[in-house]
């Protein structure tokens, strides 16, 4: 996207939803990302793909700089389709 932002692959990671690219995004002034603008970053780069964040808890939450860490998997993770019916063992909260 007009050489505006850097995408660095940092590795593949087995996870519990299975195997996940690991990518971190940032603008190249340093500027936060909005929400809608992180995603347009990633749907263009990983079309079709599926992107998970994570907000860990405070005691191991880097906050120094303005990069986007996220998962990347090939399909849905299982339960992570809101637009599907909820699967079997889903409960209310």
């Amino acid at each position: 996207m007009n050489g505006l932002y850097d995408i660095l692959e940092c590795d593949v990671r087995p996870t519990a939803l299975g195997p996940a690219l690991r990518v971190r995004i940032h603008r190249h002034d340093g500027a936060a990302m909005p929400w809608r603008e992180l995603w347009e970053v990633f749907a263009k780069a990983y079309p079709g793909r599926w992107g998970v964040q994570s907000f860990p808890p405070d005691r191991v939450m880097i906050d120094q700089v303005n990069k986007y860490h996220l998962l990347i998997f090939d399909e849905a993770p299982a339960g992570f389709d809101i637009a599907e019916p909820p699967p079997a063992g889903t409960r209310a909260p």
